[in-house]
């Protein structure tokens, strides 16, 4: 069994692999109940996805405690399915990289030909746009603030603006500070989301985009959202099982 773990800025998630099917998902926002879950399953192998390198000394320091195992990191240095272009491969983030190659994987086994193109959607502490062109090109992508970081900023970056959250968007046109602001971090999103996958069309490569959401926040964010959607908050998670099976010979 795998057990796959990715480390995020505010959260790490967990998922059991077996013969590449993933059978039990986790997450914690406490690392003291994290470890007690690895604690239970200690019996795994384990490959780790992180953008947070102080969370990945502690998790590989409590690994080492109980486990034989040595754990797979998931570095810019392993092998991956998808040919990396991106000019700076020494800031990309490895949850990306999971995202695209979950996706690839996910959609290599349907029709994924030269008339189309994936693109991943993360709503975490930032917002990501990844995009993956025929036959297996990691391409680049877009960066962005994510949901609740905007609302935090507005918040503590002001004197009077309230904190808010993606619940209290009502409509368009916000009738209270509160609205508004929700309104502005909403459609903020969702505007750069669709402008996005709008210039892809005009790209002779993605005649048809297939769109995967994921991260926290992705099943609020879908109503918003048309086209040929996929919802998987597992993506990263099954990207780190698709990483680790290539580089396991």
């Amino acid at each position: 069994m795998l057990l796959a773990i990715d480390i995020g800025n505010s959260n790490i998630k967990c998922g059991i692999f077996t013969n590449g099917k993933l059978v039990n998902r986790s997450a914690y926002k406490n690392f003291s109940s994290f470890v007690s879950f690895l604690k239970k399953n200690k019996q795994c192998e384990y490959a780790i996805c992180s953008v947070a390198p102080p969370r990945l000394r502690k998790v590989k320091k409590v690994l080492r405690s109980i486990s034989s195992f040595e754990p797979f990191i998931i570095t810019k240095d392993v092998k991956f399915n998808l040919k990396i272009e991106y000019k700076s491969t020494g800031t990309l983030g490895m949850d990306r990289i999971c995202s695209a190659e979950g996706a690839f994987n996910l959609q290599k086994e349907k029709v994924f030909n030269a008339n189309r193109c994936i693109i991943t959607i993360d709503f975490g502490t930032a917002t990501t746009i990844n995009l993956i062109e025929y036959p297996n090109v990691f391409a680049g992508g877009v960066i962005a603030p994510g949901i609740k970081t905007m609302f935090k900023s507005l918040h503590s970056n002001t004197a009077q603006l309230p904190e808010v959250n993606l619940d209290d968007y009502k409509f368009l046109i916000g009738d209270d500070t509160v609205s508004s602001i929700a309104s502005g971090v909403v459609n903020s999103t969702v505007g750069m989301i669709e402008r996005t996958i709008e210039q892809l069309y005009k790209n002779e490569k993605c005649n048809e985009v297939i769109i995967y959401l994921t991260g926290g926040l992705a099943e609020k964010i879908q109503p918003f959202l048309s086209g040929n959607i996929f919802l998987d908050n597992s993506l990263v998670l099954k990207g780190i099982d698709a990483v680790y099976e290539l580089n396991r010979d």
